[in-house]
């Protein structure tokens, strides 16, 4: 039997085409949110790799950030700081700030000598603050170079005024010794301990005025401590004394330090 050709409905060929654009804007969609979607992934991978890293790149708070370029906050701020750290941990440990460097590098440059108001530094100038008398006190240097070849020396190393003298002793190659000696027996009672570095320092007081003692000497290191008067009245010495053998040579040398009322 034979078959009818089929006669196209009126709008058939417009719809057809019609549909197939919107298949292809479908597909075109679907393709741009994949690519999208992956580019971000792997942008955002790539961003978080490089942040905080390199000139141009953003400081990122709780990272690590690297680059090898100075980086400076500029700016005129006429009421206060240009930046302000603010740790509130209660921990002991706990700063606002950490600057480390390599042995030997200062950690810190400024470029104005006014003085920092309630800055407390532990050392100045590489020297403790034992190192410097406070107030009205006073230092006191001595040294004294004596051959070998003379035993028996008697030479004053320093004078320390107020309290008493240190005087060379003997000289020999193996060691050299000093005694306290001349006390200033206008004074009155001197209260004196010495501390040698052992363990338990040696302890001597005495009332009235105090003669030489050969319990007094001293080989290598030792350091006297001295005051006299009580109250707020009492004055202190400190004297240190060291003494060694070189070439020949007894080298004697003290430093005193007395502070009083």
């Amino acid at each position: 039997m034979r078959e009818e050709p089929r006669i196209p409905r009126r709008g058939e060929p417009e719809i057809k085409r019609l549909a197939g654009k919107v298949m292809w804007v479908g597909r075109a969609t679907v393709f741009l949110t994949g690519l999208s979607v992956i580019l971000a992934i792997a942008f955002g991978v790539a961003t978080t790799a490089l942040a905080g890293t390199g000139v141009g790149a953003p400081f990122n708070l709780g990272q690590t950030n690297t680059v090898n370029k100075l980086s400076s906050l500029v700016g005129s701020v006429g009421s206060g700081a240009n930046l302000r750290i603010d740790n509130n941990s209660k921990n002991a440990s706990a700063t606002a700030l950490s600057l480390q460097v390599e042995p030997g590098r200062a950690p810190l440059r400024v470029n104005s000598s006014t003085r920092v108001n309630r800055l407390n530094a532990d050392m100045l100038d590489g020297r403790d603050s034992a190192s410097f008398v406070q107030g009205s006190g006073k230092v006191y240097v001595g040294r004294v170079v004596v051959p070998t070849s003379n035993p028996s020396p008697d030479e004053v190393v320093i004078s320390v005024p107020g309290f008493a003298r240190v005087r060379t002793l003997n000289c020999q190659s193996s060691g050299a010794n000093v005694a306290l000696t001349d006390f200033d027996q206008s004074r009155g009672t001197f209260t004196m301990w010495r501390d040698t570095g052992a363990t338990d320092p040696d302890y001597f007081s005495s009332p009235g005025a105090l003669s030489w003692n050969s319990n007094f000497q001293v080989t290598e290191r030792t350091t006297w401590h001295l005051s006299v008067g009580t109250g707020s009245s009492a004055e202190a010495a400190t004297i240190d004394v060291y003494t060694r053998v070189d070439g020949g040579n007894c080298i004697y040398s003290a430093t005193a330090q007395v502070w009083g009322p």
